[in-house]
């Protein structure tokens, strides 16, 4: 086996040409088919990253929103309770003030009412009270008189209805 230069330069020669072909129509569209996937994928992944950090702060932003507007719903919330509680407040005593207004009302109503009532039948009174008196007197004197009649009568009443036999035995009996 001998060497041979020609076949040397030959082989190198069409390896050399084959590896310029190659690279001319296969690398060189592969590196850059595979450089734009790359690219691709970069900017995806840029994409990504920006996105997420846009989410991130799109969301602390809501966040934040939602909290102050809650802060403020519960401001505003105290603040219509606060002014309800106020205006209850102010509404009970106006009504205890009217209801207490209304009661010194009908009492100094009712306080005129007895005075001039009373200034009415004061001069009736007196004429009044002695007419009790007097009839009260008559009541007790025909009370008295019918006491007196039914006690000097009650001994007498069992003799009237006696006959003269049961008279006799009575009188028998209570001698007994």
């Amino acid at each position: 086996m001998t060497i041979e230069p020609s076949l040397i330069v030959w082989t190198v020669l069409c390896f050399l040409a084959l590896v310029l072909i190659l690279k001319k129509l296969l690398f060189q569209p592969m590196l850059t088919f595979m450089d734009a996937r790359n690219a691709k994928i970069e900017a995806a992944r840029k994409a990504k990253e920006d996105a997420r950090t846009e989410y991130e702060a799109e969301a602390r932003r809501l966040a934040d929103e939602r909290a102050a507007q809650e802060a403020q719903l519960r401001q505003s919330g105290a603040e219509a309770l606060e002014q309800a509680q106020e205006e209850l407040h102010r509404e009970t005593t106006q009504k205890r003030a009217e209801a207490a207004q209304r009661l010194a009302e009908n009492r100094t109503a009712l306080a005129e009412e007895s005075e001039r009532i009373t200034r009415e039948l004061e001069p009736q009174l007196s004429g009044l009270a002695l007419d009790l008196v007097n009839h009260l007197q008559h009541w007790q004197d025909d009370r008295h008189s019918a006491v007196d009649a039914e006690t000097i009568a009650a001994p007498y009443a069992d003799i009237e209805h006696l006959t003269a036999g049961e008279h006799t035995n009575a009188t028998t009996n209570r001698t007994k």
